[in-house]
Formats: structure tokens, sequence, C-alpha cells
């Protein structure tokens, strides 16, 4: 059974940031969408990795990094006008309750939730459980969202865990560079398994893959749509940086700066 969430008004959705002390341009863009959302939207949805890695909650009290706090600011700050929900990603899994509480952003738990207004229902999510087909990503997916894996990392000191963070996402970039395309994306039989379970809606928002693409099936004699977040990168020199989606009544819609 999925989750579900139910909301009321204007519903944004982005996801993908990757923030870190090292994005700078990035970072302040979250903040002017945090600004404009909280003026134009009643609910923000981000559909995880916020950050480029979260090794845990005590890393706000201990560390207290400038340009973290900052960011937990002006998420605090937006929570105060409008819901604030996370569904975390694979690079901030770990989110939890003392990230909550200091920011005010709600977590969703489940990593794949039905989103309902009064108009219709969407099935939302971060997007990496669809790459069945990258069959090491999966393993790898699954032993570190379990509660061993997690007890054992959460562990160790912060110096420790930022160490293994940075080994696994230079890992991961070595690994993907060596990926073909079909494996890295989401396994469209995956996508059309979803649409074909009774419980499922007939369209889905995800991020991940931070290729910006509304895609269209038919699947048991109904129209579905998958819509793909994009990525937001504005320390970096390509043209195409972030956006969000806007949820209104019965209607789905791209937006951006």
């Amino acid at each position: 059974m999925f989750h579900r969430l139910k909301t009321y008004g204007d519903t944004w959705l982005a996801s993908d940031f990757h923030l870190s002390e090292h994005t700078l341009k990035t970072s302040k863009a979250f903040k002017k969408l945090l600004a404009i959302a909280s003026a134009s939207s009643s609910n923000l949805i981000l559909l995880g990795d916020i950050f480029d890695a979260w090794i845990g909650d005590d890393l706000i009290e201990k560390n207290k990094p400038c340009w973290l706090i900052n960011i937990l600011k002006s998420i605090k700050i937006a929570s105060s006008y409008i819901n604030i929900y996370i569904l975390p990603g694979n690079r901030d899994f770990l989110l939890g309750e003392n990230f909550s509480n200091i920011s005010g952003a709600y977590l969703i738990t489940e990593p794949q939730t039905i989103l309902e207004n009064d108009h219709q229902e969407i099935l939302i999510s971060h997007g990496d459980e669809l790459c069945i087909d990258d069959i090491e990503y999966q393993k790898y997916r699954t032993m570190v969202r379990s509660d061993n894996w997690k007890n054992f990392f959460l562990q160790k000191n912060l110096f420790e865990r930022s160490i293994i963070a940075k080994k696994i996402r230079e890992y991961s970039k070595m690994a993907n560079q060596k990926k073909s395309e079909e494996i890295a994306n989401v396994t469209e039989s995956e996508v059309k398994k979803n649409f074909e379970n009774i419980c499922c809606p007939s369209k889905m928002i995800h991020g991940h893959t931070h290729v910006k693409k509304k895609h269209t099936y038919i699947v048991k004699n109904r129209i579905c749509e998958r819509w793909v977040l994009p990525d937001w990168n504005y320390d970096s020199t390509e043209k195409d940086k972030g956006g969000w989606i806007v949820v209104k009544n019965d209607k789905i819609d791209y937006c951006s700066f």
C-alpha cells in the first residue's frame, strides 16, 4: 500500500539540489525558491537529494557549518508560511527527526507516496527505486537503507562518516561513467508495473535522473504520465538550471525562474 498525503491549495515540487559548502550559487537559488514558494504556494515538496551528502542529524549541533545553518534557517522561515515536506533521496536518506524539528519540514518516510488534492492523485518519489536495471546500485541501496547499516554508520564519529561518504561519492562517480544511459535511467518496465497496480494513480512525479521531461504511456487502456524533475546546478556552466513542478487543481506544469 502507498502512503497518502492530502494537500490543499497549490503544491510545488522540486528535487536534486545537492547542496554543500561548495554550492554557493545553487544554495542562493534554493533560498530564492523557498521565498517565492512561500508567497505563491501552499505546499512545497522536495523529492530528495536536497543535500549532496547527509551523514547524520548530529552534524547540525556538533559542527554547525555556516552554510548549513543558513539553509536550515531559510527552510524554517518558509515553513512558517507554507507546509514543507521532504521525501529523502539517495544522498540524504539519513535525514531524521532532529533535522525535521530544527527546519520545520515534515519528513515523508515512505519511498513512494500518493499526493492527493481535491482534483487528482499523483504518485511521487525520489525515483532511484525505479532504476532496477542498475543491479549494483539496487544492492547498494538495499544495504545502506537497512537498520543494521544505518546503526553501524551512525555509531562512527563525524570525521569517519565524512570520509566514508566521500569515498562512496567518488566510487559512484566512477561507476556512473561506465554505465550506459539505459542502466542509469529508470527502467520503463518498472514504471509500467507501477501504473498497472490498481492502487497507483495515472500520474507520477520523480527526480533523481536529472532529465526534465514529461513521458506518456498507455497502460491497461488508460493514459499515464511520468513527469521528471530537473536537477539544480547554478555552480556550473550548464545552460539548463533548475526548475520545479506546480500542481494546481487538476493541472501539472513545469516552472522556472
